[in-house]
């Protein structure tokens, strides 16, 4: 079964590093995590955990960015020429909207992490480790038809921190 992208964003490196070392501490192996940055703003766990071998510089109009982790495999040759975030995500089968606002999110010079989960258990703690890290956006992508109706029915896109957690 192919993965199933979380993404979150993080407002700065630190709290990039923060994302990073809980998704960690919650089992997530290093081979299952992305990030995507601005080159100005490189978080220091991702120069210390993940693939950073081909960190190729894409430009977004004219500001380099970086991608490490398995993330680097949504990106086609032609990309590094002319890099449009929002059309990388949708090909990955996020919504058009959620793509919209991630790439708005990377061009506020956010880092994104994704997790790309095995299973619906990966995902949900994916999710509740970038809740509880008060990530700025975060997005799932359609889940596939395996999993149960509980999972299917979470939004998309979901808001920054400050909507109240349902009991």
């Amino acid at each position: 079964m192919k993965s199933i992208p979380v993404i979150a964003s993080a407002r700065s490196r630190l709290h990039a590093d923060v994302m990073l070392i809980r998704l960690r501490r919650a089992n997530i192996a290093v081979e299952q995590i992305s990030a995507c940055f601005p080159a100005a703003r490189y978080p220091n766990s991702v120069a210390c955990w993940l693939e950073r071998g081909r960190l190729a510089p894409l430009y977004l109009e004219s500001e380099p960015y970086l991608m490490a982790g398995p993330m680097r495999r949504w990106l086609r040759r032609r990309d590094a020429a002319n890099f449009s975030p929002a059309a990388v995500f949708q090909r990955s089968h996020f919504e058009a909207a959620a793509a919209m606002r991630l790439e708005e999110e990377l061009r506020q010079g956010c880092t994104l992490i994704c997790v790309h989960a095995a299973d619906e258990a990966e995902v949900a703690v994916a999710w509740h480790v970038f809740r509880h890290a008060e990530a700025e956006q975060i997005a799932l992508a359609p889940l596939p038809a395996a999993v149960t109706p509980i999972a299917e029915e979470a939004p998309l896109l979901f808001p920054s921190f400050d909507t109240a957690i349902p009991a």
